[in-house]
């Protein structure tokens, strides 16, 4: 087995594998960053829809 083959056979197949995988966790990875974001902006607005119904109740 020269060197070009054992490239083929092993090493190229492994590369390609890792790109494949490196992209998915890289999606995972936005998606999880993004769905975070979108929660934290959340907060501050569900305080002030809180904070609006007990002010309501008093009423």
């Amino acid at each position: 087995m020269n060197i070009e083959d054992y490239l083929k056979s092993r090493v190229d197949d492994q590369i390609i594998w890792y790109d494949k995988k490196s992209i998915s966790c890289q999606n995972k990875y936005k998606c999880t960053q993004t769905i975070e974001i979108i929660l934290a902006a959340l907060i501050p607005l569900l305080s002030a829809y809180k904070s609006c119904l007990e002010i309501f109740r008093t009423l």
